[in-house]
């Protein structure tokens, strides 16, 4: 079972190989995915909320997982990254938690 074939996170993570030797926390809980952003890619987000774009990259880290960012544009029409996330596959899954779930915690807002 491949990872974008999966219709769930808990289809994903019981599906994967040698899961055992990802978990490294007490809990047993294995991590799928993390967001983050900065302080001034938030602040550049409050100025222009309209984003443009996104863009994953495969293969740049050790578990080849897809690194999305959420790319946003300024009023000089200059690109600049939002957010970032590490996936654990291109499903609609993954990138339904990344809009709904991370970005709501990353930026929240007023």
């Amino acid at each position: 079972l491949h990872a974008d074939e999966a219709d769930s996170p808990a289809t994903y993570a019981k599906s994967m190989k040698q899961r055992e030797q990802l978990i490294h926390t007490e809990t047993g809980q294995l991590m799928l995915a993390a967001a983050w952003t900065t302080y001034d890619q938030r602040r550049k987000f409050d100025m222009f909320p309209e984003f443009a774009s996104g863009d994953d990259a495969e293969g740049t880290n050790s578990e080849k997982r897809p690194l999305y960012t959420l790319l946003g544009k300024d009023q000089n029409e200059k690109i600049f990254p939002i957010a970032w996330a590490f996936l654990p596959s291109k499903s609609l899954w993954a990138y339904d938690w990344f809009f709904s779930r991370a970005m709501p915690l990353l930026h929240p807002g007023e």
